[in-house]
C-alpha cells in the first residue's frame, strides 16, 4: 500500500505516454482524525491521539508511503516546473508569484 520511488516513476511513464501533463492538481493527504487513514497513522505510531496539528500536518502524505517528506516534496517540486513549462508552451497564465 502506498507510494513508493517506482510508483512516481510509473506516474511519469503514463504522462508521457498519453502526451504529457494538462491538467493539473496537486494534493497531499493529511490524516484527519475520524478517518482510516488517521487509524493508520496512531497504529504505525506516526502521530498519538495528542499532537497538534502542526504535529499532524508534518506527517502528511507519508502515512503508509515508503517515501521520504524530502520525495514527496521533490516531485511536487518536479510537477510545479511541468506545469509552469506546459503553461508557458501554450500561453496560459501560471499562480500568481510562480514565475
Amino acid at each position: 500500500m502506498g507510494e513508493t520511488k517506482d510508483t512516481l516513476a510509473e506516474q511519469d511513464r503514463f504522462f508521457e505516454a498519453y502526451g504529457g501533463l494538462k491538467r493539473f492538481h496537486r494534493s497531499i493527504t493529511v490524516p484527519r482524525p475520524g478517518t482510516k487513514l488517521y487509524e493508520i497513522a496512531l497504529e504505525e505510531g506516526m502521530i498519538s491521539h495528542e499532537d497538534s496539528w502542526e504535529q499532524i500536518a508534518e506527517i502528511a502524505g507519508q502515512v503508509s508511503n515508503k517515501l521520504t517528506k524530502k520525495d514527496l516534496m521533490e516531485n511536487v517540486a518536479r510537477m510545479d516546473e511541468e506545469e509552469r513549462d506546459y503553461k508557458k508552451r501554450h500561453g496560459l497564465p501560471f499562480r500568481k508569484g510562480s514565475e
